[in-house]
């Protein structure tokens, strides 16, 4: 995975908000051609987080896992809608 190049969208002025990022090379088979089998077959691939994990507890990253589980499709779209355009 290529982590070397990570370019986020933040938005400072509403609590570093992350919106999006400029290429979609963080998922399988990170090259940028990604399919419904590809992604289906990458479902259970760990995806570690590049950065030190100082700071981080536990109990909170396993708290925000299960919760990205229990998304629902409807939501993904209303939320994926609210990116703005520019």
């Amino acid at each position: 995975m290529l982590w070397d190049d990570a370019q986020w969208l933040y938005d400072l002025d509403d609590d570093r908000s992350i919106y999006s990022h400029d290429h979609g090379l963080y998922f399988p088979p990170s090259h940028g051609v990604i399919d419904d089998e590809i992604l289906k077959l990458s479902a259970d691939e760990p995806n570690v987080l590049p950065d030190a994990p100082e700071g981080l507890a536990p109990e909170a990253v396993e708290a925000v896992a299960k919760a990205f589980e229990t998304i629902d499709r409807d939501a993904l779209v209303n939320i994926l809608r609210a990116v703005p355009a520019s």
